[in-house]
């Protein structure tokens, strides 16, 4: 049992129960499998996989670049592919204990915590992850202390934007969080002053002329207002935050499709 500094990463599918419920369980794990595959492939020396849980996996790299540079990997891959859900995750740097192979400590904790708060396509972190999101080049805003479950008093939280290429036009199915190409026959319903796009799965009753007089099969996950940018008060030297900031996951136009640049 040895203790050391580590950068921990928690990575999610977004919104995998809906996913299953929606699409079936073979559907389910196959997207899981490929999520695996891709971790795998994005690990690249730079990190480790801990171990698999559910639907996640923890990962745990030794400087925060590394961790951010993985994890955006991951985040981008799955974020350029029609027909997959969208992935989120937390990262802390920190004390942890290594024991048998595997990650223990408050350190792992928190990166939890900030992997089950972050919307899909976007990383929360801290401070030392946030310094490296931002030296990659990556969109980061500061959201201010922030309260998680678990975890005792605020926490300063950045979100990370991994996303920030313009290549093509896709949408997220606002039900199950399928990542979709629109076209002319793609079912969709205007709900909230805004267009939603669905999958053939999801289609049904939430794509009809008058959805508010029929009920959806599922509920339309609308996602929280997204709290406006604050000027970064930090003393010459600090990170300075890239805008416009990142406000997924929203059911419209997100173009997206060239990785970021691995630092």
């Amino acid at each position: 049992m040895t203790e050391t500094s580590t950068t921990v990463a928690f990575l999610d599918l977004a919104r995998s129960t809906t996913y299953a419920e929606v699409h079936g369980d073979a559907a389910a794990v196959a997207v899981l499998e490929v999520f695996l595959d891709v971790v795998t492939d994005a690990l690249d020396g730079q990190a480790r996989l801990v171990k698999t849980l559910g639907d996640g996996v923890l990962l745990a790299a030794s400087t925060p670049g590394d961790g951010i540079a993985v994890a955006a990997r991951v985040v981008t891959a799955f974020h350029d592919q029609d027909g997959l859900p969208e992935v989120a995750g937390g990262l802390h740097h920190g004390s942890v204990i290594e024991r048998d192979g595997d990650t223990l400590g408050r350190t792992v904790n928190l990166a939890s915590r900030l992997s089950d708060a972050a919307p899909a396509a976007t990383l929360w972190v801290t401070d030392l992850p946030a310094r490296a999101a931002a030296d990659a080049g990556h969109g980061v805003e500061p959201l201010g202390p922030t309260t998680l479950p678990g975890v005792p008093g605020p926490v300063e939280v950045y979100a990370v934007a991994p996303c920030d290429h313009d290549q093509h036009r896709t949408v997220t199915d606002p039900v199950c969080g399928m990542r979709i190409t629109p076209g002319p026959t793609t079912p969709h319903a205007d709900l909230d002053d805004r267009r939603h796009w669905f999958c053939a799965s999801t289609a049904g009753p939430c794509s009809s002329p008058t959805p508010a007089d029929t009920p959806p099969s599922y509920d339309i996950w609308r996602p929280p207002r997204h709290r406006p940018a604050r000027s970064d008060p930090r003393p010459e030297g600090a990170i300075r935050w890239r805008q416009p900031v990142h406000q997924r996951p929203r059911a419209i136009a997100c173009e997206c499709s060239s990785p970021p640049p691995r630092p």
